[in-house]
């Protein structure tokens, strides 16, 4: 600006840029004074080059082969974690031998049929099922309910009954009926738990007898023979325990139970440590060789005294291996903490259970004691599952003598380390720090679990923490009393004193005889009595009930009831209160309180009102129209 306002030069008087001595010395000045960092700040900044485009890669349009998907899977595979699956998939099929046999006797059928389910079960459920590393297979669990089925009506209806119980497996997966294990309360969990490691305890406990061969009954070993069983099953236990801190190429179990069995081979064999004492084989138990399982359609005449035989029996497994499976896959998502689909392995037991009954197997459900195994060995992949149903299968056709050479004492070891990590040690430190309901509630389960099964530990212990939960919540139903002076106003608009009583708390049929006891019309002194349920819940139809029953108290004691704050679902399905009930259209809640009110209310559907909304849109509002 102070240059523009220079007389314009001669020619003759600018320099060889064309400035003249003007320009130059107002140039000079300001590139040297303090106003030349402030035009340099005011400059914008340059802008840099923009960096070349990058060439865009072409895309194909065509699909993946199934040898690059097989490929590009191989580069992901951990093969560590591949190696641990396959390792302790074979320990497990050690574990497994045992309670087939034992499911195999109490079912009346040849050991073999039992491993072969475990097998068929096994692969099925870990290839398809909603829970990697949970084991599954023939169970000690359904001998309860299959026991029984054949020695009352004979072997002909034993595999229909598993076919008809996977079929209801199935459905229940399909209806998602297995999200609801999700509402087992945590002293309930801890029960199972805790009842699960003693049931398997004590399941171990025939390892230390031996049958006399009268009338099927066993006598303790004594002496030297037990106590080179208690050696040989501490033995294990150290072999388990320690093997971690030498080599963790090989699962622990699987090494200690190599160990043993090498160990009890060279022990000398005569009538006191023999195979009938306290180095008794798989071999001295039963023969496990035998051949691949051949298929076989369970038929059963479709009559209705068939069905009235079977349904009962193939309901009772049903029910028990899904409690089972997703009790266990709870547990082992808690082990892994990771998350599994309930609908998917309730389908996928029901497919395998199906699949085993087509072949002549028994049903199975998951193997909890089997599974910790599994996950002390560091299986956790599907692969683990079907290593140990392979594993089941070279047994029985060509591996017989290996898996008949093992002792019983190293198979009881393993179990015992299972019932040492299953079992939860905290429970002692924690029932006295819960409330004592929940701890009734850890002991009920726990009891429950070893002495019956787990799916009556399963309904008594839910059962119990329903009964607590509403006692509970029934003790927090209250009312506060007071005077207001201008309440009520008669016919002719006269203000007039009610006493007003703020309830608080839910009413539902646990706490719906409490409230009629908070209110006795007899003692009210007014003649006007307003209920304000602005801290009050109405949950289910009890509620509704106990409110249409005060109501008529009050009509018999001839004093004037008005309900305040009562929603609108509420107050339309009361019979004989729903024309005492005062209207606030700012205040008055709007909350379903069930879902099968959505009949009784009709055809009309509201949603939530907000202030935002037209007033003529609250759903208490009534239009002349």
């Amino acid at each position: 600006a102070a240059i523009g306002l220079l007389p314009e030069p001669k020619d003759g008087n600018r320099n060889q840029g064309g400035e003249n001595d003007g320009e130059i010395f107002l140039r000079l000045f300001l590139s040297y004074s303090p106003f030349a960092k402030a035009i340099e700040r005011r400059q914008p900044a340059p802008t840099p080059p923009e960096p070349p485009a990058q060439p865009i890669a072409p895309v194909s349009l065509e699909k993946p082969t199934l040898v690059d998907l097989l490929a590009k899977k191989l580069v992901e595979t951990d093969f560590g974690q591949l190696k641990l699956d396959i390792l302790s998939g074979v320990t497990v099929s050690f574990a497994m031998v045992p309670e087939c046999v034992a499911l195999s006797l109490v079912a009346g059928v040849n050991p073999v049929t039992a491993l072969h389910g475990a097998a068929i079960i096994s692969f099925i459920t870990s290839a398809i099922g909603g829970r990697p590393g949970m084991i599954s297979g023939a169970a000690g669990a359904m001998s309860v309910c299959l026991g029984g089925l054949v020695s009352k009506h004979g072997s002909q209806y034993l595999f229909p009954a598993c076919f008809l119980a996977g079929l209801l497996q199935i459905g229940c997966g399909m209806l998602r009926v297995g999200k609801y294990i999700r509402l087992v309360p945590q002293p309930v969990m801890l029960g199972f738990v805790n009842g699960l490691a003693v049931a398997i305890f004590l399941s171990q406990l025939i390892s230390f007898q031996v049958p006399t061969g009268i009338n099927g009954a066993y006598v303790w070993l004594s002496g030297p023979a037990l106590t080179c069983m208690f050696g040989l099953v501490g033995l294990t236990m150290f072999f388990i325990q320690t093997m971690p801190y030498v080599t963790r190429s090989i699962p622990a179990p699987l090494a200690a139970i190599g160990l043993v069995t090498a160990l009890a081979n060279v022990l000398p064999v005569d009538g006191t440590w023999g195979h009938l004492g306290a180095l008794r084989t798989v071999g001295d138990i039963t023969s496990i060789k035998g051949s691949l399982p051949s298929f076989s359609f369970p038929y059963l005449a479709p009559t209705l005294e068939n069905l009235q035989i079977v349904a009962p029996y193939a309901i009772a497994v049903a029910v028990v291996g899904l409690v089972d499976s997703l009790l266990a896959q709870q547990l082992v998502d808690e082990l892994t903490e990771t998350r599994s689909s309930t609908h998917i392995e309730c389908i996928a037991q029901g497919i395998a259970n199906v699949v085993s009954s087509m072949f002549g197997s028994l049903a199975g459900c998951a193997l909890i004691g089997q599974t910790m195994v599994n996950m002390k060995s560091g299986g956790r992949g599907r692969l683990s599952g079907m290593a140990a149903s392979a594993s089941l299968m070279v047994f029985i056709v060509s591996g017989s003598r290996f898996i008949e050479a093992v002792p019983l004492a190293a198979l009881t070891g393993v179990m015992f380390m299972v019932v040492l990590s299953t079992f939860e040690w905290s429970s002692f430190r924690i029932i006295f720090q819960i409330p004592k309901s929940d701890g009734m509630v850890l002991l009920l389960t726990s009891v429950l679990t070893a002495s019956m099964n787990l799916a009556v530990a399963l309904v008594g212990g839910v059962l119990a923490s329903c009964i607590s939960f509403a006692w509970k919540t029934a003790q927090r139903v209250s009312a506060m009393r007071f005077t207001e002076e201008r309440s009520v106003y008669n016919s002719r608009g006269v203000s007039q004193p009610a006493g007003v009583y703020v309830l608080s708390g839910p009413l539902f049929f646990g706490s719906a005889s409490r409230f009629k006891d908070l209110l006795d019309p007899r003692k009210e002194p007014l003649q006007h009595v307003v209920l304000d349920f602005m801290e009050c819940r109405v949950l289910d139809a009890s509620g509704v009930e106990a409110i249409d029953n005060l109501a008529e108290r009050y009509r018999v004691a001839k004093k004037s009831l008005h309900l305040r704050h009562l929603s609108e679902d509420c107050r339309r399905l009361l019979k004989k209160s729903g024309d005492l009930v005062e209207i606030n259209i700012m205040e008055d809640p709007w909350y379903g309180i069930a879902t099968d009110y959505d009949v009784a209310l009709g055809s009309s559907s509201y949603k939530p009102w907000s202030p935002t909304d037209s007033i003529t849109r609250h759903p208490g509002f009534l239009s002349d129209n």
